[in-house]
């Protein structure tokens, strides 16, 4: 089995794996080993558009996350209470 690494696919080292500090193996200095299977990059993608979606600021989007830039969209299109 050939182990791929980011440099294989002109990746730039930075852009394999999110920087979560919540991540152990970011902490540790480990993020630079290379996936060793397919479970390995799937577990990779998700982790990284999980953080995106939740916690990376995008100037678009006011320096919010993805996720509550849409919940604010969302609460913004319910319609207002009409009194009686």
């Amino acid at each position: 089995m050939r182990h791929h690494r980011a440099e294989d696919h002109r990746l730039h080292p930075h852009r394999r794996r999110p920087r979560v500090r919540r991540d152990p193996d970011a902490v540790e200095g480990r993020a630079a080993d290379p996936w060793t299977g397919f479970d390995q990059v799937e577990r990779a993608i998700f982790q990284w558009v999980t953080w995106y979606n939740e916690e990376g600021l995008h100037s678009a989007l006011d320096y919010v996350p993805p996720a509550e830039y849409e919940r604010g969209f969302w609460r913004s299109q319910e319609p207002a209470p009409q009194s009686a």
